[in-house]
């Protein structure tokens, strides 16, 4: 019998996603009476058209709730022929062989790009283990990206700076024809590179343009934190308004909504700044919201 290692979303197989938005692709597992402990799949994408996040340089792969007590996953990208890339996930116990149940096994974040367009595919392999340590025969669903216009979309700006210096990092808004009454972000960075100015009470300003003395009166709130991972810090940013709800502007162009304060520490190399976005309207509702990292450099 075999079992069925796939992407499975509303549809089996079928994701939906805008150009410069978030595609979360969800893997799940169809054992049809099969003990199965372990599974890995090897997803090959196209990265001219989207491309796995990462978060500190690893692909952003998250075990489902209900599995990481006693499972693990390990990801890794690797570059194929032209843009072709494969993202290769395993998902196993380091210290048991309990066999896992029907159900969702973990997802992976891919941001896809402005340009995209079109239907797209993530072809999928699929491999699988036994308690016992045999080989199951595996097969895995493949899916496809059915890509709709531009969606919202967070972009950070670029900065340069010498070692000690202070940099200044914009974030610019594009709409996109969505209604966006208020935004957040988290912003990680390697707190061996960098830190963010003001500490406890991060340098971070909300633009003029939309702030409490203009018409839409949003107020900025940020905090740093520790991340999940060793040096790993981040800057949390909220752009909102005590008094509104007011939609923030859409004006064709990308729109700055605020700017934050970084210290340049030692080290040679680019700093990537990776964020997470996200958005909601003025129900309250969430909007899904696309990020594009910034970069400082280094003089």
């Amino acid at each position: 019998m075999q079992v069925n290692v796939g992407l499975f979303g509303a549809t089996p197989g079928v994701l939906a996603g805008t150009a410069g938005g978030i595609l979360d692709v969800p893997v799940s597992l169809v054992t049809n009476g099969t003990s199965v402990s372990a599974v890995s799949n090897d997803l090959v994408y196209d990265s001219a058209v989207l491309e796995v996040q990462t978060v500190q340089g690893s692909p952003d792969c998250t075990i489902d709730g209900g599995l990481a007590a006693s499972k693990q996953i390990v990801a890794r990208v690797a570059a194929l022929n032209g843009s072709m890339k494969r993202l290769r996930v395993g998902l196993f116990g380091a210290d048991n062989q309990s066999a896992l149940s029907d159900g969702n096994l973990y997802q992976c974040r891919f941001v896809l790009a402005l340009s995209a367009a079109g239907v797209t595919t993530l072809d999928n392999q699929a491999q699988a283990s036994s308690p016992q340590g045999a080989p199951v025969n595996a097969i895995g669903a493949d899916g496809s990206v059915t890509i709709g216009g531009t969606g919202p979309v967070l972009a950070l700006g670029t900065g340069t700076a010498s070692a000690g210096g202070m940099v200044d990092i914009t974030a610019s808004l594009s709409s996109n024809g969505a209604q966006l009454s208020a935004i957040s972000t988290d912003i990680r960075f390697d707190s061996t590179r960098v830190e963010v100015a003001g500490g406890a009470a991060p340098d971070c300003t909300v633009d003029e343009s939309i702030g409490e003395t203009s018409v839409f009166d949003k107020e900025i709130v940020a905090a740093v934190r520790d991340g999940d991972e060793p040096d790993v810090q981040i800057l949390r940013v909220g752009i909102v308004s005590r008094q509104n709800n007011d939609v923030l502007p859409d004006i064709g162009t990308p729109l700055p909504v605020f700017r934050c304060r970084f210290q340049l520490g030692a080290g040679s190399g680019d700093v990537v700044l990776e964020h997470t976005a996200d958005a909601s309207d003025p129900s309250g509702l969430d909007v899904g919201l696309g990020s594009l990292p910034g970069t400082i450099s280094v003089e």
